[in-house]
């Protein structure tokens, strides 16, 4: 014998939606961490400092930004991937946790004029900790645009 349990709204004793059932059966988790930020216009980077020159869309929850530095109001594990182009050296970036360098997350080769630095990985942090990426090398024009031609993003998804 199945049971059903019929909901629209499941709620923190707060009062705080946690999970909305909508009439089409999908699930929507409003209060869940996420962040979407686009690379803004071009710069130059010197090895070893916070990328920066982030812009965020009005739909970032619990995730800001400021200066490079990613700060993460709640703890958990992450889905963080990164894609971005550049010019000048050949290299990496690195993950710094908390001011911390944890790990190269990309490399690449100067090939053409043009570099791709990508990644995707899962990490945990607890409340308030930050995150930041740094070249390796110093990069020459880090691509980016102030409207919707810019080639470079960050997306940051609380996924438990």
């Amino acid at each position: 014998m199945a049971s059903e349990l019929g909901v629209q709204t499941i709620q923190h004793t707060n009062g705080t939606d946690a999970l909305t059932i909508e009439s089409d059966g999908r699930m929507v988790r409003d209060q869940v961490p996420r962040l979407l930020a686009l690379r803004d216009p071009s710069v130059d980077v010197t090895a070893l400092t916070q990328i920066d020159g982030w812009r965020t869309p009005e739909f970032a929850v619990g995730i800001s930004e400021s200066s490079g530095t990613f700060t993460l109001a709640k703890g958990g594990l992450y889905q963080i991937s990164y894609h971005f182009i550049h010019q000048g050296n050949s290299g990496g970036v690195y993950f710094y946790h908390n001011g911390t360098r944890i790990f190269r997350s990309s490399y690449c080769e100067i090939v053409t004029s043009w570099a791709t630095q990508n990644a995707s990985f899962i990490y945990e942090f607890e409340d308030g900790d930050t995150f930041d990426l740094r070249p390796q090398y110093n990069i020459t024009d880090l691509y980016g645009d102030s409207g919707n031609a810019t080639v470079g993003s960050i997306s940051v998804l609380w996924v438990g």
